[in-house]
């Protein structure tokens, strides 16, 4: 638990604290504002800023995940990286708690489930990009280049929603509920490979390849070299 706290302080936890307070208020009374934006088949779709608010929650979940002591993290041993997941642990559940009880109360438990696999997929994403551009401070560069194929390439020419557009795809479509379970496999596989263990798995070597390993000889039982004739 000390150590928790300790890298607790690291993430500005106040900070933190009201940027999560200034989101929930947005998505309790702002979040039925709607802002029209074009898509490719022709017209306009309607984007609430409820959805942005989720985007920006699943964000700041990921982001204050930063630290100043990354380098060393990135190659801490298990102590540290259970810190690390706890922490995440953490942040994902209160974000959960307050979009799902929030949209909940204020709209519908329908609605809530909604956003929440919204807020799944995009946390995935952020730890992935975190992952994947080198760390904590850059989590939101995928989740936010998402917004485009959402918003302009997410309806077909008979303007129905894509399988994939999981904004405007009902709570119970199965195809965004499988895209969520990838993103989340997509992330614990990114947690699971640190540093330490991506160099662990590229420095083994391939079975029947390379030099065979050498059998040190038992004391004792060493080999005459025949005498010079």
């Amino acid at each position: 638990m000390p150590d928790l706290r300790s890298r607790l302080r690291l993430c500005h936890p106040t900070g933190v604290a009201l940027g999560a307070a200034g989101l929930l208020a947005a998505l309790v009374w702002l979040g039925g504002v709607a802002m029209p934006v074009p898509v490719a088949t022709g017209g306009d779709s309607t984007v609430q800023l409820r959805m942005i608010v989720v985007l920006a929650g699943a964000i700041l979940v990921a982001v204050p995940m930063r630290s100043p002591m990354a380098d060393w993290e990135a190659g801490a041993g298990p102590r540290a990286r259970r810190v690390e997941l706890t922490l995440l642990a953490v942040l994902a559940s209160a974000g959960a708690v307050l979009v799902g009880v929030g949209e909940a109360l204020v709209r519908s438990p329908e609605s809530a489930a909604s956003l929440l696999r919204a807020q799944l997929i995009w946390l995935s994403l952020a730890v992935v990009s975190a992952r994947l551009l080198g760390g904590w401070s850059r989590a939101w560069v995928l989740p936010l280049a998402t917004i485009f194929p959402l918003t302009y390439l997410g309806w077909d020419a008979a303007g129905e929603v894509r399988w994939w557009n999981w904004l405007w795809q009902p709570h119970t479509a199965a195809g965004c509920w499988a895209l969520a379970a990838v993103s989340l496999t997509g992330a614990v596989l990114a947690l699971w490979a640190t540093p330490w263990r991506t160099r662990r798995l590229r420095g083994r070597p391939r079975r029947g390849r390379g030099a065979p390993r050498a059998v040190p000889a038992r004391p004792g039982n060493r080999t005459k070299e025949p005498a010079a004739r």
